[in-house]
């Protein structure tokens, strides 16, 4: 996964672990981030990662509902098993709908719709 794909916030996976992105920078053309591990709220175990080691979650279900969006805001549906949802945000003027397949894709979703907090505050349980 290309670390220019990433906004800070987004959750992902690094050597198989759930992880949130703290920073993102460069170390002359190399991109550069530093993760955090969902389970660690103290900031005490920060990670700098290696693009290869970092792969997108794929979402599912049990993520979406996991995260209880109000249907008036978030809704989402899945046209056939295997394929990516599809997603309709709207928020005050702001609407938006998208096909995602990844979590930080929907993350992406919700902050260019003005929830950032939703996006931010994203559950996961894996």
């Amino acid at each position: 996964m290309k670390t220019s794909e990433l906004q800070l916030g987004d959750i992902v996976s690094c050597l198989g672990s759930p992880m949130i992105v703290v920073s993102l920078s460069f170390n002359g053309d190399e991109p550069i981030g530093t993760i955090l591990p969902l389970t660690n709220s103290n900031l005490t175990n920060i990670f700098t990662f290696r693009e290869k080691d970092v792969y997108p979650i794929i979402l599912d279900e049990s993520i979406l509902m996991q995260n209880n969006f109000n249907p008036e805001i978030v809704s989402w549906w899945r046209p056939s098993e295997g394929d990516s949802f599809k997603i309709a945000i709207m928020n005050n003027d702001t609407s938006l709908c998208a096909k995602v397949k990844y979590v930080h894709e929907l993350q992406h979703a919700l902050r260019l719709c003005d929830l950032s907090e939703l996006a931010d505050k994203f559950i996961i349980d894996i």
